[in-house]
């Protein structure tokens, strides 16, 4: 039977991925998250545990067919981070390679690293890949890897462009994070492991998915601001971000109240109707949709 996974073992396992050689020809990179690893028995396979993706495993040089749904099916053996060996499919592990992640909504596939070999398909973005050392090159890069979103695994012939690729360790180690928070079924291992992407690797190119795998509101852009105002109504809502939805609600404003704003969003919101930016107030600190707020003639 298979066990529950824990925050701490997932973070633990991907704490042992990370970081590894991605050039050592004795590393391979698991592609898909949830890679079942087996032990065998009397010519049988027995579920042992699942691999994370981005996992960096040792392949043994061994390789034994095993009948599984009435066909021979080709395995390999590797060790695992936590020292145990056991078999695995070989199109979801790959050698000689670094991990990347498509960082375009859709990276377009080629069949050869030449333009003119464009295809139909393409690659999801924060799809966790492994450029291959062998045949990348020339603007192009030779990829392994399982889409998640199209549940397509792409091997052999699958370029795509260098440039829609980030080898970034902060990239590379969020989109893993991400991968394995959105394929979970505990919700409480989902938001603890987008809270540690969020956390440890905020400055990645991929914060605003995780913020709304999350369910946090990016930050909005603000620019100084200056000048007195007043309050135009009762009980107008003091927050503590320029937010409607997601600025807590820290205190309330009476009419006629004077405030001094120090900045204020650089976009316009709508908010009940109203359009306008929200402003920061010094004192009391906290931010006021503009709506509600005069210039002090």
């Amino acid at each position: 039977m298979k066990k529950a996974i824990t925050v701490l073992a997932l973070l633990a396992a991907f704490a042992a991925a990370a970081g590894a050689a991605p050039t050592a020809p004795n590393v391979g990179y698991v592609l898909i998250q949830g890679l079942a690893m087996y032990t065998d028995s009397n010519a049988k396979l027995t579920w042992l545990e699942a691999l994370t993706v981005g996992d960096a495993v040792t392949p043994l040089g061994r390789t034994a067919k095993f009948r599984v749904d009435g066909k021979d099916t080709e395995y390999i053996r590797i060790r695992a981070t936590d020292g145990k060996e056991g078999w695995v499919l070989p199109p979801y592990v790959a050698t000689k390679a670094s991990l990347a992640v498509v960082k375009v909504d859709q990276s377009v596939v080629y069949a050869e690293p030449r333009d003119v070999k464009v295809t139909s398909r393409f690659v999801t973005g924060m799809t966790v890949v492994a450029v291959l050392q062998d045949g990348s090159g020339g603007g192009f890069a030779k990829i392994q890897g399982y889409d998640r979103v199209q549940k397509r695994l792409f091997t052999d012939a699958t370029y795509v462009s260098l440039d829609d690729l980030t080898m970034a360790d902060t990239d590379v180690n969020a989109a893993i994070l991400y991968t394995v928070a959105v394929t979970s079924d505990t919700p409480a291992v989902k938001a603890s492991l987008l809270k540690v992407a969020m956390t440890k690797y905020g400055d990645s190119l991929f914060l605003p998915q995780i913020q709304a795998a999350a369910g946090v509101a990016a930050p909005r852009a603000t620019t100084p601001a200056s000048g007195a105002w007043v309050v135009g109504y009762d009980n107008v809502n003091l927050r503590a971000a320029p937010d409607e939805k997601n600025g807590q609600v820290i205190g309330r404003l009476m009419k006629g109240t004077r405030v001094e704003v120090s900045e204020m969003t650089r976009d316009t919101y709508t908010v009940a109707g109203s359009t306008a930016a929200w402003y920061h107030l010094v004192d009391p600190d906290g931010w006021v949709f503009g709506a509600s707020l005069t210039p002090d003639q």
